[in-house]
């Protein structure tokens, strides 16, 4: 299984190309402009290193923010160009998340991105890699807060220094992002008076198809995603609420559904 991984989300490219989850390859090189001109250049360069052609990858895994609006959109719009061209199947990749897979040796992670204003894009993770704290816009004040809550060893982890925080400067490791590297778990949850549903839900990676969500009977496209939909409505009676869980955060849709 050959997987390409790409992050434009600060002014760094980091783009590697990994055989079952273990590192063959990889290039990571700051970037003050012109991203979008070198970023295809040095993917084509670093498949013929490894004799490969863009047809031998199996999937790709592209890092979708928080970061760079100008770096994000660049490196989103390549990799479902090649997700979409090449018929392959497509993953998103936290920044926060690939930023704290790169430290190997302490209690806590806390990687940061500044958001300028006394405000930074932050999460906290234990020593697993377990969310300690959600992704979050969180000013800088807020943050220290959550932080002396904490009981261990710290580790902050930036691509850049932030003031007020002693970080260490990000440099991937991949090897250990994609042990850890964890699926989205999402649930549609159908809620009535005294009754509840819950269905797993399988996310479709391709990037035409958002999901396939058991609820409607007919297809609708938004944005340019088709979205299929369907439901094994035996045993439900009655108008459900929908609800949709998310690694374990609920959301309320406000749409109904009855059967």
């Amino acid at each position: 299984m050959i997987s390409l991984f790409l992050d434009t989300s600060s002014s760094n490219l980091n783009v590697g190309v990994l055989k079952n989850k273990e590192l063959l390859k990889e290039k990571y090189i700051h970037f003050e402009k012109d991203l979008s001109k070198y970023a295809l250049n040095e993917i084509k360069e670093l498949l013929d290193n490894l004799n490969l052609k863009p047809n031998d990858i199996d999937n790709i895994y592209c890092v979708n923010g928080p970061g760079s609006f100008t770096g994000l959109r660049i490196g989103v719009t390549i990799a479902k160009t090649f997700a979409w061209g090449l018929n392959k199947d497509l993953y998103k990749v936290s920044s926060l998340f690939a930023m704290a897979s790169s430290i190997t040796n302490s209690d806590y992670i806390i990687p940061l991105i500044d958001a300028r204003r006394n405000y930074v894009f932050a999460a906290i993770y234990d020593k697993s890699y377990n969310v300690v704290m959600e992704e979050k816009y969180i000013s800088k004040d807020k943050l220290l807060n959550e932080v002396n809550k904490l009981n261990g060893t710290i580790t902050y982890v930036a691509t850049t220094n932030i003031d007020g925080f002693d970080v260490k400067i990000y440099e991937p490791d991949l090897n250990n992002l994609f042990k850890y590297l964890k699926d989205d778990k999402v649930k549609i949850i159908l809620d009535k008076f005294l009754g509840k549903k819950e269905y797993d839900v399988i996310i479709r990676k391709r990037p035409y198809t958002a999901m396939c969500v058991d609820i409607f009977t007919k297809e609708e496209e938004k944005d340019g995603i088709k979205v299929t939909k369907y439901i094994n409505n035996t045993g439900l009676k009655g108008k459900y609420l929908i609800y949709v869980s998310v690694n374990g955060t609920i959301y309320k849709t406000n749409k109904y559904v009855e059967f």
